[in-house]
């Protein structure tokens, strides 16, 4: 028998049991479904989506004079009728569904309220003078730098908390911002504040001295006490007021005030300039011992 039609009769048995086999899998049916649409409100009634989902098989397709009645029954306010109609053509003619895309109609968010905010131009509590990191040799008596103000020095801004403005949502109801909350403030006797035209309050100290706040009260305080001894922990003292000093002056530090200096355990060694009258308690000690009042 020839080969070639040992092939022939080969590939055509192949190919009836290729059909026999198409006729026992049934053809699968689209079941007819009409287009549809769903109108979508963000929780926060600030926007309007549409949603559209085209038909299957032999389904109807959508009308848009449906859907707009839709939406004015609703009351929703439309930007674009024309961007309407043709996403529905665009819908009725593919399979295409339209989600989370067309926005139909926006509001207005409320604004959020500006927080009121202090800001210090000079430092509240002693600083460093030096840096740890600087390879200089550092002096231990100066290390501690603490914060004076004079009088009529200006060392603080207020800035007053601003309401937020009203939004407006798709019904054209108004939609009020958060409230604000209260900035909390007290200018005590040491201190006066001013307003300029943009509403900050400026404050200026009334005297010398250390300037104070604890959250609430603004002050300068013309009287810096200090609980116990002048040492490392304090270092040399400058201070333009009047000083009360607990402990002691310890070897090799000084104490310089333009007030009135009170040293309640005595001074070994140390320094002393006051501008004021100066009051040691328990002895002066020390062949190195200046004071100046």
């Amino acid at each position: 028998m020839d080969l070639r039609s040992v092939n022939l009769d080969s590939l055509v048995e192949q190919i009836k049991n290729y059909l026999s086999n198409l006729e026992d899998q049934p053809f699968e049916v689209v079941e007819a479904q009409d287009a549809s649409y769903c109108i979508r409100i963000t929780p926060d009634m600030l926007k309007v989506y549409l949603d559209l989902y085209p038909p299957l098989g032999s389904g109807l397709p959508l009308n848009p004079e449906d859907v707009v009645n839709a939406l004015q029954q609703e009351g929703i306010p439309i930007n674009s009728y024309d961007m309407i109609y043709e996403r529905i053509k665009k819908c009725n003619e593919s399979d295409i569904c339209y989600e989370n895309d067309l926005l139909i109609a926006e509001g207005t968010p409320p604004t959020p309220p500006t927080p009121g905010k202090i800001e210090f131009l000079k430092p509240i509590e002693r600083v460093r003078r030096y840096d740890e990191d600087d390879p200089a040799a550092i002096d231990w008596k100066k290390l501690w730098e603490l914060p004076t103000v004079d009088e009529g020095e200006e060392f603080a801004l207020i800035s007053p908390p601003h309401s937020g403005t009203h939004g407006i949502d798709i019904y054209g109801r108004e939609i009020p911002p958060e409230p604000v909350e209260v900035l909390r403030y007290s200018l005590l006797d040491g201190v006066r504040g001013e307003i300029d035209d943009s509403g900050i309050i400026h404050v200026f100290a009334t005297r010398s001295g250390q300037p104070f706040f604890d959250g609430v009260n603004f002050d300068v305080l013309p009287i810096l006490n200090i609980p116990g001894n002048v040492d490392l922990q304090t270092g040399d003292i400058d201070f333009k007021g009047s000083i009360v000093i607990q402990g002691i002056i310890n070897e090799g530090f000084s104490v310089r005030c333009s007030g009135d200096l009170v040293i309640c355990n005595g001074i070994y060694n140390g320094r002393i300039n006051s501008l004021g009258q100066c009051i040691v308690r328990n002895g002066i000690v020390g062949e190195n011992c200046v004071v100046r009042a």
